[in-house]
């Protein structure tokens, strides 16, 4: 069995960003954007491209954070049910809302009030406001890195500008349950390093495991997908069955 990757979640997570820009905005870009989305496209310019990742070539150096679901379909529902959602629907929860996407392919920016919003793709960087505690919002920004479907895999980095640096990974796996009905086990991993031991310690993982879940929860609820939480992964290995 195949483990596949598929990374998106936020945090503390990308930390603020500050960017430098100019790609073309498509229409209704600028529309109703989050206020920090808002004020950061206004003071950097909108060419999310231009900017460098996170150089994550070696992992070992990064704090590890890893989060599981079950969910009761197959992975070809699943996989194909988060390549295709809707960048809007995914990110709107309580703790996050979609701001722009840029999609290098067009050289466009998008918002949320565009009607021709592209699918997730390759090269995409991201701007989101996350919402804190209930009343702190910051933009956040990231980019997916990859996208591999013979091992479903999708990869976002986060941004060398960012307070935090590093990787975000989401695995799909085939599983069955005890009577051999396809399940799919949905392993999401983050490799992340602020330079600040408390931050990283004590602030990214208990905001990252909020953000990351309700980011799932969305996903699968608009695909209709029962799910629920698995513990942590066995350091192993993940099963094919359970």
């Amino acid at each position: 069995m195949k483990k596949a990757l598929i990374p998106l979640g936020l945090g503390l997570l990308f930390g603020l960003i500050a960017f430098d820009s100019c790609a073309s905005l498509s229409t209704g870009a600028g529309k109703v954007l989050p206020p920090t989305v808002k004020a950061f496209l206004e003071t950097n310019g909108p060419n999310l491209g231009a900017y460098e990742e996170s150089d994550v070539h070696e992992l070992a150096a990064y704090y590890r954070f890893d989060r599981r679901y079950l969910a009761k379909a197959s992975l070809e529902q699943v996989w194909a049910h988060y390549l295709m959602i809707d960048p809007r629907v995914a990110w709107r929860t309580d703790m996050t809302s979609f701001g722009v996407v840029y999609d290098p392919g067009q050289d466009r920016l998008y918002g949320s009030a565009s009607e021709d919003l592209p699918r997730f793709a390759v090269g995409q960087t991201f701007v989101l406001e996350l919402t804190l505690a209930g009343f702190l919002k910051i933009p956040v920004a990231f980019r997916i890195s990859g996208i591999k479907p013979s091992e479903h895999v999708i990869e976002f980095v986060y941004l060398k500008k960012n307070l935090s640096n590093g990787l975000q990974r989401i695995s799909f796996l085939a599983a069955q349950d005890g009577k051999g009905r396809a399940h799919t086990v949905i392993d999401h991993e983050s490799w992340f390093r602020s330079g600040h031991d408390f931050r990283d310690h004590f602030l990214y993982t208990a905001f990252h495991e909020a953000i990351i879940d309700a980011f799932h929860w969305s996903v699968l609820r608009a695909g209709r997908i029962p799910a629920a939480p698995l513990a942590a992964p066995d350091p192993f290995g993940l099963p094919a069955s359970y």
